[in-house]
């Protein structure tokens, strides 16, 4: 294990109760930039030394998903920057800044962000297994989600649209049988988590798509109106409240749902990937393009959008202009080793 392999049990001296075992907990060594950070999220009790340099902390509990809800939505910086003071006292985190030498602890399941004050070196202890009931339900959930994205081939070479949009692409070698069978069980740990969690908009969420993928969708849509409502800053539920309105063929709305989500993060590429195939799929391929660039110049390794892009310019009948997105892509994507 990495930590006990180096030279820091000798120099940062943690609680007693804090005690590292290999093969019950993980390590991670950070070094960050000034302004760098990591994004909302959670996972089981872990705890963070600082170096050198300082950390400031952005926390909430397990049932108060943070304003503006978890990544991709935002990064740290965005959000501090475009939610953070439009929060009213009410929604605002506990907040803390670390310095060298001081170790904080994180009970599990605490949603936490971070931002880099200046350039920041740090060890992280973390729990692999959760023991909580709602954080074994998360991790059970994230791992059928995973398992279903191995087996289907996704990967980062292709377009995934974040986990909200890869459940939608369970295809691989799995028969439809285990396939329903998945997607029930799916459904299942939502709703057990929704009831431990009622006030979690990430859970109402994430539960409202499932029961749209269940043909569901007016049951899901009530959900996830619910947590924009809740949360008028949360980009991934403006995507799937367009999702579920356009199975809704309600188009219009479908659309204002979309330039909602851009309007809240106009550098979130998800936003530009689902906004472009809506207007494809809508036979406004010129207006696609458009969002597709914009993908393509947010996230330049995803293959994904040049493949939408060369589609989009096809219909359009630019073969010149599709021609040319052909080329680029074998030259990013194909070359030989």
């Amino acid at each position: 294990m990495f930590y006990n392999d180096s030279s820091l049990p000798t120099t940062l001296k943690p609680p007693k109760y804090f005690e590292i075992k290999d093969g019950r907990d993980d390590s991670i060594f950070f070094l960050g930039a000034s302004s760098s950070g990591v994004s909302f999220h959670k996972h089981a009790d872990a705890w963070n030394g600082v170096i050198y340099g300082e950390k400031r902390w952005f926390l909430y509990p397990v049932n108060h998903t943070p304003p503006g809800g978890v990544y991709p939505g935002f990064t740290q910086i965005e959000w501090f920057e475009k939610v953070y003071p439009l929060l009213p006292e009410s929604e605002k985190p506990i907040e803390c800044v670390q310095k060298a030498g001081e170790i904080l602890y994180l009970p599990e399941g605490t949603y936490h962000g971070t931002i880099n004050m200046g350039d920041t070196v740090a060890i992280g202890i973390q729990r692999k297994k959760a023991s909580t009931k709602q954080e074994k339900l998360t991790c059970n959930l994230d791992g059928l989600i995973l398992f279903n994205i191995f087996l289907s081939r996704i990967t980062l070479c292709k377009l995934n649209f974040t986990e909200l949009n890869r459940r939608n692409s369970l295809n691989g070698k799995l028969s439809e049988k285990e396939k329903a069978d998945t997607h029930t069980e799916i459904l299942h740990l939502y709703e057990e988590l929704n009831k431990l969690l009622p006030e979690s908009t990430e859970v109402m969420m994430k539960l409202g798509q499932t029961y749209g993928e269940h043909g569901h969708v007016e049951k899901g849509l009530e959900l996830t109106l619910k947590a924009i409502d809740k949360d008028p800053y949360f980009v991934l539920a403006y995507l799937n409240k367009a999702d579920l309105l356009n199975k809704l063929d309600k188009m219009e709305e479908a659309e204002d749902s979309y330039k909602k989500a851009i309007e809240l993060n106009p550098n979130l590429w998800d936003v530009h990937a689902q906004y472009g195939s809506f207007l494809v799929n809508h036979k406004r391929p010129e207006d696609a393009i458009k969002h597709f660039k914009r993908g393509i110049e947010l996230s330049p390794k995803q293959q994904g959008f040049y493949n939408m892009l060369r589609h989009a310019q096809k219909m359009m009948g630019d073969d010149e202009e599709a021609e040319k997105t052909e080329r680029l892509m074998r030259q990013l994507f194909n070359r030989r080793n």
